[in-house]
């Protein structure tokens, strides 16, 4: 959870409660915000015995290689690729210039050929205005969505928080974004996708520093 802390006028910030154990913390500064990571008074005493196992060294290290070498298959294999509305719109649309783009990618996210892609919450909610707007009733939206899209193997809905909301208005802010569902599309990447790719055609999300745009049609 953030918190909001107040700079003085020789640009030092104090610390929420929670941290004042700790005796120094480590800024990482990525441009257009920093992250803190606090470090124990006593570093040793913090990571003493914080491993419970019986395994042996030799055998949890051979489990972290393995474990390493999933990793890099997945991320060579686009792993947590966040997906925008337009394909999954293009998807559910009988014709549409994308269609035939889209249903192949998602019948290759299906597959499990990109390992688990991330979808917004959001997206639920775009999609019913598009639906709504057609001629859809809400239980057919309902069913479409609900029972159908939400269960497509291999897409992971990711639900809004506090910190995405703001997020995503810091974005259109900032980079000039007109749609707040792409904004909270950016912002569920950047903050949920380690790689933070999006899978989109638009080319709003070009001017978002950060995030790296694939085009649907150069995975199919």
């Amino acid at each position: 959870m953030g918190s909001v802390v107040k700079i003085d006028n020789r640009g030092r910030i104090r610390l929420p409660g929670r941290l004042a154990k700790y005796g120094s913390v480590i800024i990482i500064d990525v441009g257009e915000y920093f992250i803190g990571i606090p470090i124990p008074k006593d570093p040793l005493m913090a990571t003493s015995g914080i491993i419970s196992s019986e395994k042996s060294v030799d055998e949890l290290r051979r489990e972290a290689e393995d474990e390493a070498a999933r990793d890099a298959l997945m991320r060579l294999r686009g792993w947590a690729m966040l997906i925008d509305t337009d394909v999954l719109i293009a998807h559910l649309k009988d014709k549409d210039w994308l269609k035939e783009v889209a249903d192949k990618l998602l019948s290759r996210i299906v597959n499990g050929d990109f390992g688990v892609v991330l979808v917004s919450r959001e997206v639920i909610h775009e999609i019913y205005y598009v639906l709504s707007r057609i001629g859809f009733n809400k239980r057919e939206i309902l069913n479409r969505i609900g029972g159908a899209l939400t269960n497509i193997p291999n897409l992971k809905w990711i639900p809004t928080t506090v910190d995405t909301d703001l997020l995503a208005l810091a974005l259109m802010d900032q980079y000039g974004l007109t749609s707040i569902f792409d904004a909270y599309n950016a912002a569920t990447c950047l903050l949920y996708d380690r790689d933070r790719k999006i899978i989109s055609t638009d080319n709003a999300y070009d001017r978002v520093v950060g995030l790296s745009r694939i085009d649907p049609r150069s995975l199919v």
